[in-house]
């Protein structure tokens, strides 16, 4: 049964019209369409505002020396933020072939979507790995080991947490050397740790591809819904399945 139009009666009932040309009559309407373009048209035509849809929950595009060859390795717990939009995300990271993903990723592209749509995806990721601990209390945590394993290599010994291979990456990007013992970091080896735990910034370059977005952000605007019934404050009787 494929629908050709839905209009509202002035006495409060709908008639959806189908494409062999038999006319239905119903009361009350619940749009389940999803994204579907002709579901919008007929929402449009019946008077609501229509929010453009953008892509939302997806992953994050970067080409950084850091994640290079990493993919598949995971932390269970990060503070990812786009820094441009004053939105943060606690969760699950993930590094892929092309960048990042994961919970903490995914809810974050959802908060952003439309900024990131804006922005055509080009914009700063910070990533906060040891969520929870100010910056002065990492720089203290490194002080302190170097303090009590002086003669530890610091390339064998990851701190917080950390998994060994993106501690080494961290180590081998600031040209830290993998025999140097903690007893031997300078002062600015303290601080580009400390920096890289709390505060790493990568630059998104895109999203992940899909050949069709699975989820959209966008469709009638929020204003003209009662989120407690989902029924139409534009035309009442209808009523709306939206995603969360």
């Amino acid at each position: 049964m494929e629908i050709h139009s839905v209009i509202s009666e002035s006495n409060s009932n709908f008639q959806i019209e189908l494409k062999t040309g038999e006319t239905l009559e119903f009361n009350k309407i619940l749009f389940a369409t999803g994204s579907g373009r002709k579901a919008w048209n007929w929402l449009d035509a019946l008077g609501h505002t229509i929010v453009e849809p953008v892509p939302s929950l997806f992953t994050f595009k970067i080409s950084d020396a850091r994640l290079e060859n990493l993919f598949g390795l995971a932390f269970e717990n990060v503070e990812c933020s786009l820094v441009e939009f004053g939105y943060s995300q606690l969760g699950p990271l993930l590094i892929t072939h092309w960048g990042v993903s994961g919970p903490s990723v995914l809810k974050l592209s959802a908060k952003g979507a439309r900024e990131l749509f804006e922005k055509k995806y080009d914009t700063t990721l910070k990533i906060n790995f040891v969520p929870g601990m100010k910056k002065d209390e990492v720089r203290k945590k490194i002080e302190k080991e170097k303090e009590l394993h002086p003669s530890k290599f610091v390339s064998k010994t990851p701190i917080l947490g950390l998994p060994r291979r993106y501690w080494e990456r961290i180590l081998e990007i600031h040209f830290i050397d993998f025999s140097k013992k903690w007893s031997g970091l300078s002062s600015r080896d303290l601080h580009v740790i400390t920096e890289e735990l709390t505060d790493a910034r990568f630059r998104i370059s895109g999203k992940g591809e899909f050949k069709d977005e699975f989820v959209t952000c966008g469709g009638v605007s929020r204003k003209e819904v009662n989120f407690k019934t989902m029924e139409s404050k534009i035309v009442p009787g209808i009523f709306l399945q939206v995603r969360f």
